[in-house]
């Protein structure tokens, strides 16, 4: 399992309180758990974040939510699972130390394993449990690090991954092929070859089962009356979608990830199918023609 790849990211600053209730939480990329209902779920640069009520400045206890590529592994009760995760940790949490033998829990999305350590992350002595699933090539794991004097729930990480779902969402109103091309030059209306055009043409292919195909194609040109093509670079990369309300959340094959809130709706001219694609931080739209060959 080279390197680490944050697809999802979870941090609970825990105070001493331990809710009785609890509720679900679900993200656009399919992945959906349960956490006690008086915490609150918000997102931040590097993920999403989950915090109780009453958590102090100073998290005795934290937990953290992420993806990491599985090519070559079968289970999570592989050997090389813990001994990534043994260097996965070293890195960030000093005295990190094996503290037992892995043992195993079923969730829906398969058999998990738990690989105790411990450590001492911020100079606190903690206990610290990971909670691994391995599914379609890829892991998907909790890491709960708690203090050993913490008065708090020491079984809520494994509540939390045991509540853990991946059902995406697929809306049919996004198959198909959706094109938007980009024009620029160095000077407008000029035809001194030494300016140039560039025609930038992206294509978004959705399959309607969660697979898509994004094709990026620039070409240059020198600007004059006899306009020749001096260059053209084409790349193509895939990936999986899938939707929740109108957040759609693409995940690259490379590790890449991006999310719009989109709409589908008719040109009101000739009728013609349109994706917009506004980017949630900035609030910038990019518009796509639904391609006329589908």
């Amino acid at each position: 399992m080279p390197g680490r790849i944050l697809s999802l990211l979870l941090v609970a600053l825990v105070g001493n309180a331990v809710a009785a209730q609890m509720v679900r939480f679900q993200h656009p990329s399919g992945v959906s758990f349960s956490h006690p209902a008086n915490w609150t779920v918000r997102e931040g640069d590097n993920g999403l974040y989950l915090v109780p009520a009453g958590a102090g400045s100073t998290p005795r206890e934290y937990f953290y939510m992420a993806t990491a590529p599985a090519d070559g592994v079968a289970s999570a009760s592989d050997p090389a699972i813990a001994a990534y995760f043994a260097q996965l940790l070293a890195a960030d949490v000093p005295g990190i130390a094996r503290a037992g033998k892995a043992t195993t829990m079923k969730t829906a999305v398969g058999q998990a394993a738990i690989i105790p350590f411990r450590g001492r992350p911020a100079g606190i002595d903690s206990d610290i449990l990971v909670y691994v699933v391995v599914r379609e090539g890829e892991g998907l794991y909790l890491v709960h690090v708690r203090d050993r004097g913490a008065a708090s729930n020491p079984g809520m990480g494994r509540t939390i991954f045991a509540s853990l779902q991946v059902r995406a969402q697929i809306d049919p109103a996004l198959t198909g092929a959706w094109v938007r091309t980009e024009r620029s030059s160095t000077r407008v209306g000029s035809v001194d070859p030494s300016d140039f055009s560039t025609t930038h043409l992206v294509r978004y292919e959705f399959d309607g089962r969660g697979n898509v195909l994004l094709n990026s194609d620039f070409s240059s040109a020198s600007i004059s009356d006899d306009v020749s093509v001096i260059d053209n670079n084409a790349s193509l990369l895939r990936g999986r979608y899938s939707s929740l309300g109108d957040e759609l959340y693409i995940e690259w094959e490379d590790g890449r990830e991006a999310s719009w809130t989109y709409s589908v709706f008719e040109d009101y001219n000739d009728g013609h199918l349109i994706l917009k694609l506004e980017d949630p931080d900035t609030g910038k739209a990019k518009f796509y023609n639904r391609s006329r060959q589908d």
